[in-house]
């Protein structure tokens, strides 16, 4: 009998672990760029290593605020793009983020922006595009472009078979936009309000309207 409830007991754990797990959102998180390829650079800073710290940042601040995350690079390589939907598929993600920075020969261009897909995902990524918006909004220290449709970035997004978005951070071109990216603690608080947005759009998309 008290097999059978250590049992019972046991199995109870792993279901209630199990349920905990999947109610938690999972999210693939791609920094842009790197390997041979540095994205923009301004003195020695180099957008892909740039990205990738912010990337990190996502990771680690993610289980505290109740998401999964899945990095699409934990290093200085360069991502497939055509593996996107392998990844977001094996990972069972319900939003897929491609992080990028801008550069513009005006360096007076400044501000973040969002951009998301308009095909078969419409309505869901204007949801996510949505909660983004709103939470980078909420961070204070940098201007909000809105969340826009770019043909280049949209046919990339619109690849992706899952909601996907993909923020650019600022300008670093923009030497006010580029301060901010780089202090430490701007970096975090940030990260928190994007994983924020995720949190929201998981619990608008599985909660019954």
């Amino acid at each position: 009998m008290q097999r059978i409830l250590l049992v019972i007991f046991a199995l109870t754990i792993s279901l209630n672990t199990l349920m905990a797990q999947q109610s938690k959102p999972t999210i693939v998180i791609e920094a842009a760029h790197g390997g041979i390829d540095n994205g923009g650079t301004v003195g020695s800073v180099k957008e892909k290593d740039l990205l990738l710290s912010y990337a990190k940042t996502i990771a680690e601040l993610a289980p505290s605020m109740g998401v999964n995350v899945v990095l699409a690079r934990e290093n200085d390589t360069r991502f497939d793009m055509n593996e996107r939907n392998n990844l977001a598929g094996k990972s069972q993600a319900a939003a897929y983020i491609i992080l990028h920075a801008d550069m513009a020969k005006n360096t007076g261009d400044h501000g973040l922006e969002i951009y998301t897909g308009r095909k078969s995902l419409t309505m869901d990524n204007r949801i996510l595009g949505k909660f983004l918006g709103a939470e980078l909004y909420n961070f204070g220290k940098l201007t909000v472009n809105g969340v826009n449709i770019n043909d280049t970035h949209t046919a990339r997004l619109d690849a992706i078979k899952i909601p996907a978005a993909l923020i650019n951070l600022g300008y670093l071109s923009n030497t006010n936009d580029l301060a901010i990216l780089q202090n430490n603690e701007n970096r975090i608080a940030l990260c928190k309000q994007i994983l924020k947005a995720v949190t929201q759009y998981h619990q608008y998309q599985t909660t019954p309207h």
